[in-house]
């Protein structure tokens, strides 16, 4: 369950159901141990819905790091003249692919991402956002429409290419010497 999908706030539940959802917040709560006891401490006042949203998130970005990780991993993929040490390493590299359910468009917008390295930030950060959103990356989603939205996009902010300024005086030529000083006075003082 995302938050986007809640349609009826808490205060304008009944009375039950609001001792239930403490209730149930405190079974939580008492539960969790480790890291993931301080996320609940985020929870604004004793509500199991709350708490399962914050568990969620949290959730969501383990898997789309898991997921960066396993892509990583078998991107650094590399034989080292040891068959037998490659074929282990191919294998634990692919099963941790599949374990963490990465699809072709975790694939594709990884790469994407990647292709604007060291061009545009903006964009790295948008499509970043998108593998990140709660709305999973499904079959069904049009990855041509978000690419030609990043590339709109950068069209917006920039291409991330550099554009050189010309010099004002960058076609000055001596006359005598030919020398092409890019200042008024010729470097060989002709």
């Amino acid at each position: 369950m995302h938050s986007s999908a809640v349609s009826t706030k808490c205060a304008d539940l009944d009375i039950r159901a609001r001792e239930l959802d403490a209730t149930l917040c405190n079974t939580i709560v008492a539960n969790i141990k480790g890291s993931k006891q301080s996320l609940l401490d985020g929870v604004m006042f004793s509500s199991h819905v709350q708490a399962m949203i914050i568990l969620d998130h949290h959730m969501c970005l383990s898997i789309n790091a898991w997921k960066t990780t396993a892509m990583n991993n078998l991107e650094k993929l590399n034989h080292h003249g040891d068959v037998h040490a490659c074929e282990v390493d191919s294998m634990k590299k692919i099963r941790e692919v599949f374990e963490a359910k990465v699809t072709i468009e975790d694939v594709i917008l990884m790469r994407a991402m990647r292709s604007f390295e060291g061009k545009s930030k903006t964009i790295q950060h948008k499509i970043a956002d998108d593998i990140n959103s709660p709305e999973w990356i499904t079959e069904n989603t049009n990855v041509f429409d978000m690419v030609h939205g990043y590339c709109c996009a950068l069209t917006t902010v920039g291409d991330g290419k550099p554009h050189p300024v010309k010099a004002v005086n960058d076609d000055v030529e001596c006359y005598k010497c030919h020398d092409r000083a890019a200042t008024i006075v010729c470097r060989k003082k002709c």
